[in-house]
Formats: structure tokens, C-alpha cells, sequence
């Protein structure tokens, strides 16, 4: 995995940078699996702010649904639809991702 720039939308409107580095690389899911334990946290991640206000928008009413979140991460997505009565299939490539999910 290779990240150069990330951005996201921010509260005020428009969009912040959060990450800016000239090259930051990670063996496949290494970076995921490190980030398990405080992905979730709004302090560590950043992301979570601007897409927590668009996200449900754009998912809109799932109840009744059969979805599959492939790269479910700690489950963060798939656990509130399955809640609303979402049939779901929530998978990660990181165990340690998924393993987050399951204690929830």
C-alpha cells in the first residue's frame, strides 16, 4: 500500500487534508492490521469525522436488504445495518480488522 495525500470532507463544508507524506509504504494489509486497535477512534482516524456525516446518506435504508461489505474493517458499517435488520456478509483480509468486529 502506498499513500502519498488523503483527504476528507470536513465539518465546515469542502474537504481537509490529513495526510501528506512524500511516500509511506506497508506490505499488503500491514497497515490495516497496525490500525486495527485504534481504527475506530476518532482522534487516530481522522476519516471517521467527514465520513460519518455523508455516510448513512449515501446508504440510505438497508432494512430488508442482503448485502455483502466486502473490507468490513471492526465492523463499523456492517453491525449498525445488520441492527436495522440488514441480512449481511461482512468480511475483512485483516484478522485483526475482522476479529474487532466480532467482539462487538
Amino acid at each position: 500500500m502506498v499513500i502519498q495525500e488523503m483527504w476528507c470532507p470536513s465539518r465546515e463544508g469542502g474537504t481537509t487534508k490529513i495526510l501528506d507524506l512524500r511516500r509511506f509504504e506497508l506490505p499488503e494489509f500491514k497497515g490495516y492490521s497496525l490500525w486495527a486497535e485504534n481504527y475506530d477512534n476518532e482522534d487516530d482516524n481522522p476519516v471517521i469525522i467527514g465520513e460519518e456525516e455523508v455516510i448513512w446518506d449515501l446508504i440510505g435504508n438497508t432494512k430488508s436488504l442482503r448485502i455483502l461489505d466486502a473490507g468490513c474493517g471492526t465492523g463499523r458499517h456492517a453491525i449498525p445495518m445488520a441492527k436495522q435488520g440488514t441480512e449481511i456478509i461482512a468480511y475483512d483480509p485483516s484478522s485483526e480488522m475482522s476479529s474487532k468486529a466480532k467482539a462487538l
